[in-house]
């Protein structure tokens, strides 16, 4: 059976877990196409997409534990030789029926 962990990023802080700027929301990270650290160098963002995608920071006002389970069953981080690793949807979500 699963078991569901709640944290809260003042609860990483407070364990020294954190990752230097790249886990967090503060200093105004909150949109993955303004930032001005290169999405590749991020562990988690804080704008609405985070919700859809499961990669929301513990800190970021859109962090829902469902929606994040949601994102991360349908998204993964796919290795494509001339981008990198990309995150992208590979699998249909439940409540799509089979056509």
């Amino acid at each position: 059976s699963a078991l569901l962990l709640e944290l809260s990023h003042q609860d990483l802080e407070l364990a020294n877990k954190t990752c230097d700027g790249k886990s967090t929301c503060e200093h105004g990270k909150n949109s993955r196409f303004g930032d001005d650290l290169d999405w590749r160098d991020r562990n988690c963002f804080c704008d609405e997409l985070c919700r859809r995608y499961g990669d929301c920071c513990l800190d970021s006002p859109f962090y829902n534990i469902a929606e994040q389970r949601r994102g991360i069953a349908s998204f993964t981080c796919v290795d494509l030789r001339q981008f990198g690793g990309i995150y992208m949807m590979t699998t249909c979500p439940p409540a799509w029926g089979n056509p």
